[in-house]
């Protein structure tokens, strides 16, 4: 079973200083999470051919017997500082979080083996910019510290940190009658990757490995007959990302899927193209349109194999183009009617081998329904 439960408050205040704006967002929140596992392992044993397998019953508690507790206060504050076309967004963010566990034995008595409680906080700042270069250029830019939480054991049984990250972007974005451009770079450099083993061989969660993600996105939409009663709204966009390991990991990650990295192996789950293209007709009662999205091939595991070898989580994940269609008609003032279909094409893809082996991507599907607005 699981809780998840809390509050938040968020406030504004907008102050002149001279020439200068202070728009301050600050806030708290206050939140709990909890599981209780308290379940059982079965074990299917396949017989002999021609023989029906057999199922053993695991007694309750057998799977993972334990409670882990976790109550965070996050506090925050930004500045939105407006210097005539400059504009600086510095801001901080705290994270204190109070951390306990009780483990059971592998039985139904409940019996305690072992707790513990503690705490673990972390402070974050960033800044983010923009630049008025024309009335239809704007540059901007940013730098973020990034943050995962370790559980409640992997910290105070094994001694594992905050995963960490410093994340980067400068771009530059363009709007015109008619067309809007953008285009920025990115960087995330990761510290501290965790997980199950986290690549050092042991049988402890740990802090091990870095990783580089960086790349570049570019998006336009356009429309040649803007402003005539039949309009043709039309977007590209493109993004380019160079996923790698910094160092070797031998386990670690979700469900094992860092085994096997070698340094300057891909990341999992990351293509290296994501690519998308769409076109429609617009009038003042109705609209159409198709999209085309593209995904590159990308593999299962750190280990970047084409096909499973020691695990069924190994292998490529395809890549492929899904092709969307969708419609809408005006029916009055506050209803529109609207329908369309996803994967036109009923494409057939490996999208995933988690938790074991593959699984393809949602087939053809069609719909219809109805938008009111008063």
């Amino acid at each position: 079973s699981y809780d998840s439960y809390g509050a938040q408050a968020n406030a504004n205040y907008t102050l002149q200083a001279g020439n200068i704006t202070h728009e301050l967002k600050f806030g708290a929140r206050l939140h709990h999470d909890s599981i209780r596992r308290f379940q059982r392992d079965d074990k299917i044993i396949i017989g002999e051919k021609g023989k029906a397998p057999s199922v053993v019953r695991g007694i309750p508690g057998s799977g993972g017997n334990r409670l882990q507790e976790a109550d965070a206060l996050s506090l925050w504050l930004e500045d939105e500082i407006k210097l005539g076309k400059l504009t600086l967004i510095p801001g901080v963010r705290h994270e204190s979080i109070d951390l306990s566990y009780t483990d059971y034995k592998k039985d139904p008595t409940n019996t305690a083996t072992g707790s513990a409680s503690g705490n673990i906080d972390y402070t974050a700042p960033g800044l983010g910019m923009t630049y008025e270069l024309s009335e239809s250029e704007l540059l901007f830019g940013s730098i973020y510290r990034g943050i995962s939480s370790p559980g409640p054991r992997s910290f105070l049984k094994s001694g594992v940190d905050w995963e960490e990250s410093t994340g980067y972007e400068l771009g530059l974005r363009h709007q015109s009658e008619g067309m809007a451009v953008e285009i920025a770079g990115f960087l995330s450099d990761f510290d501290n990757l965790t997980g199950s083993d986290a690549g050092l061989g042991g049988s402890n969660p740990t802090n091990a490995g870095a990783a580089e993600v960086y790349g570049v996105e570019f998006l336009t939409t356009f429309d040649p007959l803007a402003g005539n009663a039949v309009s043709t709204p039309m977007f590209v966009s493109a993004t380019w990302t160079d996923a790698t390991l910094n160092n070797a990991l031998s386990a670690g990650g979700g469900d094992d899927i860092l085994a096997g990295g070698a340094a300057g192996a891909h990341i999992p789950y990351i293509p290296e193209w994501k690519l998308a293209f769409g076109a429609g007709l617009a009038a003042e009662h109705w609209g159409i349109d198709l999209a085309a999205t593209y995904i590159s091939d990308t593999y299962g595991t750190a280990a970047n194999l084409e096909s499973p070898g020691s695990s069924s989580r190994q292998g490529k994940i395809d890549g492929g183009v899904i092709f969307d269609l969708a419609a809408n008609i005006q029916l009055s003032d506050t209803v529109k009617l609207i329908g369309g279909v996803h994967n036109v094409l009923d494409e057939v893809l490996t999208v995933s081998r988690i938790p074991e082996g593959p699984r393809n991507n949602a087939p053809r599907e069609f719909y219809v329904g109805f938008e009111i607005q008063w």
